[in-house]
């Protein structure tokens, strides 16, 4: 009768041990059979740029799936105004890419039948317009697959800042042309005179407004004409600029 028991609290000493066991082993769970994902990433070489400066985004994506290949899939890599993009660098699971207006950004048509395990990058070059701030400038653009797809996917994308130069660099230079400047006019012939007003530079640049150019006639000549209808007062010729963004050049004749 002492045996039984004894062998009863041995039974069930084993149990307890096993179950303490069972709780210190951590639970594994099973992806589901049926899961498709996709995974998006993006990262950029720079984080603070001058305006007109060119920087790269890297877009990184992933397709895994126990459901046969992925179809169809694209990749929309909004980029809101004034960033533009200058150029993209696809992979070869890339079918084509389009530079819209309209989201604005990238649209990336993926080749019509990815299988699980694509992996991969893309890369696209972009700078805020010139001329297009005149203060420090935050922006953030956006990622994520086609809103149709039957696998959603969309991942932040870092942050740009764009500043501006604080050195002017816009210029005005007259030349005459007509004749060389090697020759002497002929008395009572028209002279022929090139101004060139030169933004200021692109990267890092910042629009020029409302300025001022005024050109002085040479002592014993007369105005005869000026492109760019400017006012005439005396020997003195005047233009007046509106607006002139970086990297531009305006040339006015005056005769």
């Amino acid at each position: 009768m002492n045996t039984i028991v004894k062998n009863k609290k041995v039974i069930a000493f084993i149990l307890c041990l096993f179950m303490i066991i069972g709780l210190m082993i951590p639970q594994i769970s099973y992806a589901d059979p049926s899961t498709k994902v996709i995974e998006l990433e993006s990262t950029v070489d720079k984080n603070l740029v001058q305006v007109g400066e060119e920087f790269t985004y890297t877009i990184l994506y992933a397709y895994s799936s126990n459901e046969g290949n992925f179809l169809n899939e694209k990749i929309l890599f909004g980029l809101p105004d004034p960033l533009e993009v200058i150029s993209v660098l696809p992979s070869s699971d890339v079918d084509s890419y389009e530079v819209s207006s309209t989201l604005p950004g990238v649209i990336v048509n993926m080749v019509s039948s990815l299988p699980s395990g694509t992996t991969g990058f893309l890369q696209v070059r972009a700078r805020f317009k010139p001329g297009s701030i005149n203060e420090t400038t935050t922006i953030t653009g956006t990622l994520n697959n086609d809103p149709g797809s039957e696998t959603p996917a969309s991942a932040s994308v870092p942050a740009i800042t764009a500043t501006l130069s604080d050195v002017w660099t816009w210029s005005v230079e007259k030349t005459r042309v007509l004749p060389s400047e090697s020759i002497v006019p002929a008395f009572g012939s028209n002279v022929t005179y090139r101004i060139t007003v030169r933004g200021n530079q692109e990267q890092g640049g910042f629009p020029i407004e409302n300025v001022i150019i005024e050109d002085r006639i040479p002592s014993g000549s007369s105005f005869v004409s000026a492109q760019g209808s400017p006012l005439v007062s005396g020997e003195a010729v005047q233009w007046t600029i509106p607006g002139l963004t970086p990297g531009a050049v305006l040339i006015h004749y005056s005769f």
